[in-house]
């Protein structure tokens, strides 16, 4: 379960950063957020720090935690335009902190069976920056075959992610170049980002997280049902683990 020390092996553990908002016109406000940590938690023996990082631009409402995770609370600047690349590029901030790299997710997602436990103990290759679990602009069809995808395709979303801790720290330090006021949107800016900075990333097919949410909460309203928020790949009953067999095609 979660921890804020190293692991009882002394390995450092990675970060787990969940980005999320409140949602007060929907009657929950959380409702996406804790449905994705009840899930996250359903994996109770594999061993991470748990990060929450909040944007209370639109109100000062905060979800409840799970014991022993932390709470980061963040606002966009004053006159910025909405999007949500600030608050994702504070998810990164907080991912930095780990030594081995780190996971970011979006709250509005559903993970198959130990997608967790297969996105934690995956091993980002050294010519990869990162790797995205979710990849629907990337495999557009169900039938696609499975390995990691070393793909020019444009980085489309951001539900789950896992970086490098050299990554992190570049994308980090990214904010501070005029090349960051071009986008508002977190896909957007880390395409951007990572084209600027010569990273090259690896998408997993099958994706084994799906993005349920309907309206964005940052973006004015935009409506995420279209073709390019729909990971073609997953399916709900697959063990992710069970790809650890074809790891070879993982590599």
């Amino acid at each position: 379960m979660p921890h804020a020390a190293a692991s009882l092996e002394g390995a450092p553990l990675i970060p787990v950063v969940v980005l999320t908002c409140a949602r007060p016109e929907e009657g929950e406000p959380f409702r996406y957020f804790d449905k994705t940590i009840a899930r996250l938690l359903e994996e109770s023996d594999v061993d991470f720090e748990g990060h929450v990082v909040i944007d209370c631009t639109k109100g000062d409402a905060t979800p409840t935690l799970p014991e022993g995770w932390e709470l980061h609370k963040m606002g966009r600047p004053p006159n910025s335009i909405h999007g949500n690349k600030w608050g994702y590029w504070r998810a990164l901030e907080v991912a930095s902190r780990g030594a081995a790299g780190g996971l970011v997710f979006e709250d509005d997602v559903e993970l198959a069976p130990n997608a967790l436990r297969r996105m934690a103990s995956f091993p980002v290759p050294r010519d990869l920056s990162f790797v995205t679990f979710y990849s629907p602009a990337v495999f557009q069809h169900p039938r696609v075959f499975p390995g990691l995808w070393r793909t020019p395709t444009p980085v489309i979303g951001t539900q789950a992610i896992k970086f490098t801790a050299d990554a992190l720290r570049k994308l980090v330090s990214f904010q501070q170049l005029p090349a960051f006021n071009a986008f508002t949107a977190s896909d957007e800016m880390l395409e951007c980002a990572r084209a600027v900075l010569g990273m090259k990333y690896g998408a997993h097919c099958p994706d084994i997280v799906q993005h349920v949410g309907d309206e964005s909460a940052v973006d004015l309203g935009a409506d995420l049902r279209h073709r390019w928020r729909r990971a073609h790949t997953y399916a709900a009953n697959l063990d992710a683990m069970a790809l650890y067999a074809r790891d070879e095609l993982f590599r």
